[in-house]
């Protein structure tokens, strides 16, 4: 395993957080935030990174445009490019990341709630919805034999995909304060797609964080956020970038070609860039990759929370 405590990190070029989901390319290697890395091998010889930043300080909350608390990223090849064996061994990282970020949060043998996010007929946004129909739901369980659910050693969970406002006319939050006051449970697991800032880490990455997420950020179109605030009980957020603005391949494209100045971005491209009249895309293989990064964070999530934690 090696290890680098941030020194050497450089922060992405724009310099703040505009039209990305990830905590990591936020950073700006200034005071009052934690970044460090680790990197795994797996069977394939692939590398997994697992990066993680800590937001202390209300000022650095502020200036990063994130709430203060934990983000863990894991950076991997394209999941399209591992067999079954190796997406278990890539789960298995993950899923060791969601056990301590859910012990931080003071979750040990209480009941889950998973929901996954998003618009299952739009693929870039089918992450959620697919990984919540992957997910074993045990709570109705209980009600059958409890003495036998107990004897199992399983944990309640229940599964919900709300869906979007625009298919159901009523907010995500509204539908999550709905589940949560009927299945009571000690944390909620929200899966959904996020955009990133780097073309690299479509379909590569997985985000995790304790801070809980606002659904259609990274796309300018935010809605309530899920957090402990709003739902009473600690949320664990699970991403996965499968888009980016048009105006990344733009400057990716610059960059490639030298045409970009040494100091960044020339002010009036920048200008342009961002002046609103852009569009979102995403990978050529977008539905293969959300299917393996569904299957990736569901075996992730039953490999964390199927058993009570005395069980294991």
């Amino acid at each position: 395993m090696i290890r680098n405590i941030g020194a050497d990190f450089v922060p992405p070029p724009e310099g703040n957080c505009s039209g990305t989901d990830l905590a990591m390319e936020a950073f700006d290697g200034l005071e009052g935030a934690e970044y460090a890395e680790e990197s795994d091998r797996v069977t394939s010889g692939g590398e997994v990174k697992v990066i993680r930043l800590h937001i202390r300080t209300a000022a650095a909350s502020e200036r990063l445009g994130r709430p203060c608390g934990e983000y863990v990223t894991l950076q991997t090849e394209d999941f399209g490019e591992y067999e079954d064996g190796e997406i278990s061994e890539v789960a298995g990282i993950l899923a060791k990341e969601l056990k301590r970020m859910a012990h931080g949060c003071g979750l040990r043998d209480g009941g889950v709630l998973i929901a996954g996010l998003g618009n299952r007929e739009l693929t870039a946004d089918s992450v959620g919805p697919l990984t919540a129909v992957r997910i074993p739901a045990t709570r109705h369980l209980s009600t059958y034999d409890r003495k036998l659910f107990e004897s199992l050693g399983y944990r309640e969970i229940s599964v919900v995909a709300p869906g979007v406002t625009g298919q159901t006319g009523i907010e995500t939050l509204e539908m999550l304060r709905a589940a949560v006051e009927s299945s009571r449970p000690s944390a909620v697991i929200v899966i959904d797609a996020l955009a990133a800032r780097s073309c690299d880490r479509l379909g590569c990455t997985v985000q995790i964080s304790d801070t809980g997420i606002c659904p259609g950020s990274g796309v300018g179109n935010e809605r309530s956020g899920l957090n402990e605030d709003t739902l009473g009980v600690p949320v664990i957020s699970v991403g996965v970038p499968t888009i980016v603005r048009s105006s990344v391949l733009v400057k990716d494209v610059l960059a490639d070609a030298g045409l970009l100045e040494s100091e960044g971005i020339p002010e009036e491209l920048s200008r342009i860039l961002e002046s609103g009249r852009n569009f979102f895309v995403s990978p050529r293989d977008c539905d293969a990759v959300v299917r393996q990064a569904a299957a990736v964070i569901a075996e992730a999530l039953t490999d964390a929370f199927f058993y009570l934690e005395n069980q294991k």
